[in-house]
C-alpha cells in the first residue's frame, strides 16, 4: 500500500472525510508507481526519471507552489480590476451628484433673475 493509499485510508477510518479525490498530475507528466520510486516523464525530452518519495513530495510542492503563485497573480489582477471599475463608479457618481447641484444652483439663478426682472419692471411701472 502507498503512502498515498495509507493516508487516504486513515482519513477514512477516522471519519473525516468520506470520499477524498486527489488531483490528476498527469499533465505534468508525473506518475504514480506502485513501488516506492516514482516515476516522472520530463514534459520536452520525454526521457523517464526515477525519483525517491522526498523527491517527488519536493516536485510535487513546486508545481504546487507554481499554481499557487499563478492563481495568486490572476486574484491580484481581477481585484485590481475591481478596485478600478469601483472607482470609475464612484468618480460617475459624484460627477452625476454635482451636475445635479449644478442643474439646481442654475435653476435658482435663473428664478432670482426671472424674480428680480418681474421687481425692476414693477418699480419702474408705477
Amino acid at each position: 500500500m502507498t503512502s498515498k493509499e495509507l493516508i487516504l485510508k486513515n482519513i477514512r477510518e477516522n471519519n473525516i472525510v468520506k470520499d477524498v479525490k486527489l488531483p490528476n498530475y498527469d499533465n505534468f507528466g508525473i506518475k504514480i508507481s506502485e513501488n516506492k520510486m516514482n516515476e516522472i516523464i520530463c514534459p520536452n525530452c520525454k526521457k523517464a526519471f526515477k525519483v525517491d518519495e522526498a523527491g517527488f513530495a519536493e516536485i510535487l510542492k513546486q508545481v504546487r507552489d507554481h499554481q499557487f503563485g499563478e492563481e495568486l497573480e490572476k486574484r491580484l489582477h481581477l481585484a485590481e480590476k475591481e478596485k478600478i471599475n469601483a472607482v470609475k463608479l464612484a468618480e460617475a457618481n459624484l460627477k452625476n451628484a454635482l451636475q445635479e447641484d449644478l442643474a439646481q444652483k442654475d435653476k435658482q439663478i435663473i428664478e432670482l433673475k426671472a424674480k428680480s426682472e418681474r421687481e425692476l419692471s414693477e418699480k419702474l411701472a408705477t
